[in-house]
């Protein structure tokens, strides 16, 4: 009898363990759901009715947005209100970037930068040829940053005033994040005679070196990275593509939405999707379904990001929107 008892006893003291130790597993496995609100998306006004290309915020109060004819503006608020800046330039951008609130990066034929809030602005190195567009910026700190022009990714050690290629094996790259200083992945493709093809390319040494990782047979219209091994991306097939291993394994997730432009994932679970009709879409189950949470008559929504607990969506006829 006693001798049951004790086996009786050591079997509870297990399977206490098991349990204690499968609530551990919960706590330091890397597959967090992500951030989700049941708030709608609100729109903002903008100061503007041109097409609006890029956003970047530092934080949930302070941003930039850029667009069409020059237009540039920045908030200290959300976008409650913004004050518009004069850079200059008449011609359109296709990229903002904000690295502090001093620091303002924008671009598209050359980059231009401000080190003091927007007052005034100046070319940054000889990058402003008609040759080829920059579709992608990012600055690390005031000297270091990376930018995809073309079929090239340059970069720059001294604050822009030169910039050295690091890589011209790509084609045709028009979207590029860095998950941290030193992992980063570019993506772009082409289409022509019916066909088309996609390519995504990694550092793993901030930009110094690069190398290609995947290659399909569809240009590749989004691409969002969570961290640095788990990522998604569309294609011109309507196909949204996961990677868990850095870019090594891509697995069909499902088909989208037509004409996807932009992806934001606040999680495994947790993803927006936005389309050239005017649509965000949001899934809760990693890209399995997909719902229509939002909808502009046509306003190509170009651009969604998430930033301290906020998403933010730019577009057409300076579409802003904002969800808490």
């Amino acid at each position: 009898m006693k001798r049951n008892y004790i086996i009786l006893k050591l079997i509870a003291v297990f399977l206490l363990f098991s349990l204690l130790s499968c609530e551990k597993e919960k706590i330091v496995i890397d597959n967090p759901g992500g951030y989700d609100s049941d708030a709608p998306f609100v729109k903002l006004a903008s100061a503007t009715t041109q097409i609006l290309t890029d956003i970047s915020f530092i934080n949930k109060n302070e941003g930039m947005i850029c667009g069409s004819f020059g237009f540039i503006a920045k908030t200290s608020n959300g976008g409650k209100s913004w004050e518009v800046l004069n850079s200059g330039i008449n011609h359109s951008f296709l990229n903002a970037f904000m690295l502090d609130s001093r620091t303002l990066y924008m671009a598209r034929i050359g980059i231009y930068k401000s080190s003091n809030s927007g007052s005034s602005f100046s070319p940054l190195g000889v990058l402003a040829d008609y040759s080829n567009s920059i579709f992608g910026i990012c600055f690390f700190n005031q000297n270091e940053g990376v930018v995809i022009k073309g079929n090239l990714i340059l970069k720059t050690r001294n604050g822009g005033s030169t910039w050295d290629v690091q890589y011209d094996s790509a084609e045709n790259i028009t979207k590029m994040q860095f998950t941290s200083k030193t992992v980063g992945y570019v993506a772009g493709g082409r289409s022509y005679d019916n066909n088309s093809r996609g390519e995504i390319h990694k550092t793993t040494d901030g930009g110094e070196s690069w190398k290609q990782i995947h290659l399909t047979d569809s240009n590749i219209s989004a691409l969002y990275f969570i961290n640095s091994e788990r990522g998604f991306y569309t294609n011109y097939n309507d196909e949204l593509f996961r990677t868990v291993d850095g870019g090594k394994i891509w697995r069909k997730i499902s088909t989208v939405e037509a004409g996807a432009l932009s992806l934001c994932f606040t999680g495994e679970s947790i993803g927006y999707l936005s389309t050239y009709s005017g649509k965000i879409l949001k899934t809760t189950n990693g890209g399995i379904s997909w719902e229509v949470v939002y909808e502009s008559a046509n306003v190509p929504i170009s651009k969604i990001i998430f930033v301290d607990k906020t998403m933010y969506a730019i577009g057409n006829n300076g579409l802003f929107l904002v969800k808490k």
